[in-house]
């Protein structure tokens, strides 16, 4: 089987826009969150639970990838050297 890839290009701020319409399908799914009789008696997510995971999965891939995309831009703006010791530096305060 072979798959066709094509390079789509996306702004920052149809990213920032994806995300802010995302975040707020999420306020509104939070209201509706609960728990429902799963097999066996035992507690399960119901759809707006699992709507509402599968939204949050999506805002933090759109997040990841727009600190992706503010990284590769940097690394093309300034000295190698100098982003290095940037990441480096970040890296560290990240895990402080």
């Amino acid at each position: 089987m072979t798959t066709l890839q094509r390079k789509v290009t996306v702004t920052d701020s149809a990213i920032a826009d994806a995300i802010d319409a995302l975040s707020e399908a999420a306020d509104f799914l939070d209201n509706y969150v609960d728990v429902v009789d799963g097999d066996y008696g035992e507690p399960a997510p119901n759809r707006a639970m699992r709507v509402l995971t599968s939204v949050d999965a999506a805002i933090e891939a759109l997040e990841r990838a727009q600190r992706r995309r503010a990284v590769q831009e940097l690394e093309q703006r300034w000295p190698r050297t100098f982003f290095e010791r940037m990441r480096r530096w970040l890296v560290s305060a990240m895990m402080g």
